[in-house]
């Protein structure tokens, strides 16, 4: 489990993101929610997205996951 802090974020290069739950997922990116997986059938075809800071000398980001509901 890696754990990241203010004084070591410069040193992480790359954060895998694990998806272990079979729900359709997304997260909040500014103005928009982003999907990350359309498909509901295990197994999962892997997927990748590469995201960008907000602004410049950004030190966090916060994730917020939103679980699609049947219907919507």
């Amino acid at each position: 489990m890696m754990q990241l802090s203010r004084d070591k974020f410069e040193n992480v290069k790359h954060v895998p993101l694990l998806d272990v739950t079979p729900l359709p997922l997304g997260i909040e990116i500014p103005d928009r929610v982003m999907p990350l997986s359309s498909s509901t059938v295990p197994p999962f075809p892997p997927s990748r997205h590469i995201f960008t800071v907000y602004s410049d000398k950004q030190l966090d980001v916060d994730f917020f996951s939103y679980r699609k509901v049947k219907g919507s």
